[in-house]
Protein backbone atom coordinates (compact mmCIF):
# COMPACT_ATOMS: atom_id res chain seq x y z
CA UNK A 1 0.00 0.00 0.00
CA UNK A 2 1.17 3.16 -1.19
CA UNK A 3 0.55 6.33 1.10
CA UNK A 4 0.99 9.45 -0.83
CA UNK A 5 1.10 13.33 1.54
CA UNK A 6 -0.01 16.35 -0.31
CA UNK A 7 -0.23 19.43 1.88
CA UNK A 8 -2.40 22.42 0.21
CA UNK A 9 -0.67 25.38 0.61
CA UNK A 10 2.82 24.36 1.58
CA UNK A 11 4.99 21.62 2.56
CA UNK A 12 3.83 18.86 5.51
CA UNK A 13 6.27 18.95 8.23
CA UNK A 14 8.33 15.58 8.65
CA UNK A 15 6.54 15.16 12.32
CA UNK A 16 3.36 15.43 10.79
CA UNK A 17 3.81 13.37 7.99
CA UNK A 18 5.32 10.80 10.54
CA UNK A 19 2.11 11.03 12.14
CA UNK A 20 -0.05 10.80 9.56
CA UNK A 21 1.54 7.55 8.15
CA UNK A 22 1.65 5.85 11.35
CA UNK A 23 -2.30 6.39 11.94
CA UNK A 24 -3.07 5.44 8.52
CA UNK A 25 -1.00 2.66 8.31
CA UNK A 26 -2.76 1.46 11.73
CA UNK A 27 -6.58 2.30 10.69
CA UNK A 28 -5.79 0.06 7.37
CA UNK A 29 -3.55 -1.79 8.41
CA UNK A 30 -6.19 -5.34 7.85
CA UNK A 31 -7.20 -4.19 4.10
CA UNK A 32 -3.06 -3.56 3.02
CA UNK A 33 -2.78 -6.37 0.85
CA UNK A 34 -6.98 -4.77 -0.83
CA UNK A 35 -5.74 -1.04 -1.33
CA UNK A 36 -3.18 -0.21 -4.25
CA UNK A 37 -2.49 3.64 -3.14
CA UNK A 38 -3.63 5.83 -0.43
CA UNK A 39 -3.80 9.73 -0.82
CA UNK A 40 -4.47 12.30 2.18
CA UNK A 41 -4.82 16.14 1.23
CA UNK A 42 -4.10 18.01 4.40
CA UNK A 43 -4.98 22.00 4.18
CA UNK A 44 -5.91 24.64 5.98
CA UNK A 45 -9.19 26.61 5.04
CA UNK A 46 -8.96 29.91 6.63
CA UNK A 47 -5.75 30.17 6.40
CA UNK A 48 -4.27 31.87 10.17
CA UNK A 49 -7.80 33.28 10.64
CA UNK A 50 -7.84 30.28 12.99
CA UNK A 51 -10.99 27.91 14.00
CA UNK A 52 -12.75 25.03 12.73
CA UNK A 53 -11.02 25.10 9.55
CA UNK A 54 -8.06 22.24 9.43
CA UNK A 55 -9.28 19.85 6.55
CA UNK A 56 -7.98 15.92 5.41
CA UNK A 57 -9.35 14.63 2.80
CA UNK A 58 -8.54 10.57 2.14
CA UNK A 59 -9.03 8.75 -0.99
CA UNK A 60 -7.91 4.82 -1.13
CA UNK A 61 -7.84 3.01 -4.37
CA UNK A 62 -8.28 -0.65 -4.35
CA UNK A 63 -6.79 -3.27 -5.63
CA UNK A 64 -9.34 -4.54 -7.86
CA UNK A 65 -10.99 -1.49 -8.76
CA UNK A 66 -12.65 1.41 -6.72
CA UNK A 67 -12.28 4.24 -4.74
CA UNK A 68 -13.40 5.05 -1.15
CA UNK A 69 -13.30 8.79 -0.07
CA UNK A 70 -13.30 10.20 3.31
CA UNK A 71 -13.09 13.51 4.75
CA UNK A 72 -13.13 15.62 8.09
CA UNK A 73 -13.02 19.37 9.16
CA UNK A 74 -11.84 19.77 12.69
CA UNK A 75 -10.32 22.54 14.38
CA UNK A 76 -6.60 20.43 15.16
CA UNK A 77 -4.76 18.83 12.22
CA UNK A 78 -4.17 15.54 13.58
CA UNK A 79 -7.50 15.03 14.90
CA UNK A 80 -9.02 15.53 11.45
CA UNK A 81 -6.57 12.85 10.47
CA UNK A 82 -6.92 10.48 12.76
CA UNK A 83 -11.05 11.04 11.93
CA UNK A 84 -10.52 10.76 8.34
CA UNK A 85 -8.46 7.47 8.78
CA UNK A 86 -11.36 5.87 11.22
CA UNK A 87 -13.90 7.09 8.49
CA UNK A 88 -12.07 5.35 5.49
CA UNK A 89 -11.44 2.45 7.30
CA UNK A 90 -15.14 1.87 8.54
CA UNK A 91 -16.24 2.74 4.25
CA UNK A 92 -13.50 0.37 3.32
CA UNK A 93 -15.03 -2.72 5.15
CA UNK A 94 -18.18 -1.60 4.29
CA UNK A 95 -17.46 -1.48 0.35
CA UNK A 96 -15.58 -4.78 0.78
CA UNK A 97 -18.59 -6.31 2.47
CA UNK A 98 -20.45 -5.36 0.18
CA UNK A 99 -18.56 -6.66 -2.81
CA UNK A 100 -18.15 -10.16 -0.59
CA UNK A 101 -21.85 -10.56 -0.30
CA UNK A 102 -22.12 -10.03 -4.77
Amino acid sequence: MQIRIIGLGGKVPDSLREFVRRRVAFALGRFETRISRVTIRLGDLNGPKGGLDKQCSMQAKLATSGLVIAEVVDSQVESAVARAADRLSRGLRTELERRRDR
